[in-house]
């Protein structure tokens, strides 16, 4: 990676393309550049393998990642938020990472990926998505790329791919909960889902994926009927009859629900 410490000022003249760096001004190094604790540095990072930075033998304006200092992020955001309102928000054209963040990110190997739970995570987004689409207005339902990538399980499902290891399965909670919390500070309209029925379904996926790959996982209260019928379906691409008569035991609506998946739609 090719990277730049600068100052606040400095960065403020960069965006007013008042000076922009050339490769010569950027350091290439595998590591980042401890930030002084008391200091209003940042360090600009791009790509090296960027094919639009080598062939114009100049940085692009915005770099990929903006590192900040150990508990300066917010700090930082206000500052964009007060004197850059031309980029608004910020982080829609770069990254901002405190060095903690970046190291976690950076440690991931390979490309990010769902594998074999691609399927899966798909049926999740456009499931919670029609679930907010529902309407008795509406004659048709209708999904667009936004409103599937406006769900939790959206999001989920990135945490997902970007975990190389079993180490980011575990924030299944700490995303849903984040991801509320922004519903709820941009005054979005209430959910009809709450946020257990959001996490129950991923907490069964996650597990599923977890032995798949040969990760610990506790159950975390995942019903054992549910995870075994999912995993049937994985596994067999349909339930033989002991699943269904397990699934009528606990819910009495289903006990036809076999035959009835056998005639026509």
């Amino acid at each position: 990676m090719l990277s730049k410490v600068v100052s606040r000022k400095s960065f403020l003249d960069l965006l007013q393309a008042a000076h922009v760096p050339g490769q010569t001004e950027l350091h290439a190094t595998e590591r980042i550049h401890p930030l002084p604790r008391n200091s209003d540095e940042i360090q600009l990072i791009w790509d090296q393998k960027d094919p639009d930075l080598l062939s114009r033998q100049t940085a692009s304006l915005l770099p990929g990642v903006i590192l900040v200092g150990e508990g300066k992020k917010r700090d930082f955001l206000a500052w964009v938020w007060t004197y850059l309102s031309e980029f608004r928000p910020l982080t829609a054209y770069t990254r901002v990472l405190d060095e903690d963040e970046f190291r976690s990110f950076s440690s991931i190997q390979g490309s990010p990926g769902l594998g074999s739970f691609e399927e899966a995570c798909l049926g999740m987004i456009m499931g919670e998505a029609a679930t907010y689409a529902e309407s008795k207005q509406e004659k048709k339902l209708t999904l667009t790329p936004l409103s599937c990538a406006s769900t939790c399980s959206y999001a989920l499902a990135r945490v997902l791919a970007l975990s190389g290891g079993g180490d980011l399965l575990e924030s299944d909670e700490t995303v849903c909960t984040l991801w509320i919390k922004a519903r709820s500070l941009t005054k979005q309209r209430q959910l009809r889902l709450k946020p257990e029925e959001l996490i129950l379904p991923w907490r069964v996926l996650l597990q599923s994926y977890a032995a798949e790959e040969g990760y610990r996982r506790s159950s975390r209260d995942v019903p054992e009927l549910i995870y075994d019928t999912c995993l049937s379906l994985r596994n067999q691409s349909e339930m033989g009859s002991n699943i269904w008569n397990r699934l009528a035991s606990y819910y009495p609506e289903l006990r036809d629900a076999g035959l009835e998946m056998q005639s026509t739609r």
